[in-house]
Order: structure tokens, then C-alpha cells, then sequence
């Protein structure tokens, strides 16, 4: 039921699912809480509400599955948009953002590695605009350089092992 750039509703609309696009969102965000959960499951923390590495992560997937939740609620009992084709662009420049991320940190520190994968996964929309998204990609590694670094104490190197 392919119609133009979306799928059509018609048949959800009639039965159980009223908004397609919140129901199935709903499902990705509950999968992700899960699995993230799942993943957490024997770091140290949270019984008897004890702080450690478990904790935040286990806090954070609980909220996601309880937001994933109401958020499939929604899509059941409102009426909501059709499903829309999926972006492969976004999804190829997220994937490589991420990748860029993961081999580039220790080598590039975290300011170069942080921007550039902020804009590698920005070059996946073609509504982007580039001063606003050059000035929230300098605000967003401001952010991580003082929480991570500062603020939590983790060991990342700023700059590139040559620079720093």
C-alpha cells in the first residue's frame, strides 16, 4: 500500500491502530528502553537506590519504556498521520555519524570528533540549515566537553593526540 511518499492508513484507521506513525514510534522507543535495559542489567546500582554505573542508565531506559508506552497509548486512540517512507539518506548519514564517532574519538578528541559527527548526521536531512546547525554543534560539544569531561571526570582528550 505504497501511495506516493506514504503509506496509506486507511486500513489501521479503521481497526485498532488509529495513529500509525505514534504507534510504531511508541515500538521503537520500547524496544530501545528495553534493550538498554536489558544491556544495564548487571551494572551496580539502584537497589535499595544505591548510586553506581547502573544507575542513570537504568532510570533512563525505564522512563524511555514508560514514554514508548504512552506514546503507542496515543497512537491507539487518537488519530494520526500515515506512516511516512523511510529516509534511507537520514538513516545512512545517522549510521555513519555514529561510526565516525566511534573511530575517530581517541585519535581527534572529543571537540573535533563531537562536531563532526554532529554534522555528518545533520548532512542527512536536506532541510538542514547550516549556520543554525554550526552554532547548536559548537553549543552541543561545549555541553559534552563540560559534563563529561569537567563535570563527571571521564578521561576523554579534547583535542587530537598531535595538538594535545
Amino acid at each position: 500500500d505504497i501511495e506516493g511518499k506514504t503509506m496509506s492508513a486507511s486500513s489501521e484507521q479503521a481497526g485498532l491502530i488509529k495513529g500509525p506513525r505514534e504507534f510504531f514510534g511508541g515500538i521503537v522507543l520500547m524496544a530501545i528502553g528495553a534493550g538498554a535495559l536489558w544491556e544495564s542489567r548487571n551494572l551496580p546500582g539502584i537497589p535499595g537506590f544505591s548510586l553506581g554505573p547502573g544507575t542513570v542508565p537504568t532510570i533512563y531506559s525505564v522512563v524511555l519504556l514508560l514514554l514508548g508506552a504512552g506514546i503507542l497509548a496515543i497512537g491507539l486512540v487518537r488519530k494520526g498521520s500515515p506512516l511516512d517512507r523511510p529516509s534511507l539518506r537520514g538513516l545512512a548519514c545517522i549510521a555513519a555519524s555514529l561510526i565516525l564517532f566511534s573511530l575517530c574519538i581517541q585519535s581527534l578528541g572529543l571537540i573535533l570528533t563531537s562536531m563532526a559527527s554532529f554534522l555528518t548526521a545533520a548532512l542527512g536531512s536536506a532541510e538542514t540549515r547550516w549556520k543554525e546547525t554550526m552554532v547548536a554543534s559548537v553549543l552541543l560539544t561545549a555541553f559534552c566537553c563540560l559534563l563529561f569531561v569537567y563535570g563527571l571526570g571521564l578521561p576523554f582528550q579534547l583535542l587530537p593526540k598531535i595538538m594535545g
